[in-house]
């Protein structure tokens, strides 16, 4: 994301690619075979990435959170 838009600033073209089938990096959640809900990257909310927020703030996707 903070490569996306340091992109955009310098109004360069960016594609994204992800290998899997949802988006989110170490962030994220997706259901397993069996039905359940599995998270990552809960460690974010605990200080582990303490410019995450800010960058979100400046993308304005901190409104995914409410």
């Amino acid at each position: 994301m903070a490569r996306f838009y340091l992109n955009l600033l310098l109004t360069f073209q960016v594609d994204i690619y992800e290998s899997r089938s949802f988006i989110g990096g170490k962030v994220g959640s997706f259901v397993d075979k069996h039905g359940n809900h599995v998270e990552m990257g809960l460690h974010v909310f605990f200080g582990c990435y303490n410019n995450l927020f800010r960058l979100m703030k400046k993308v304005k996707t901190t409104c995914l959170f409410s």
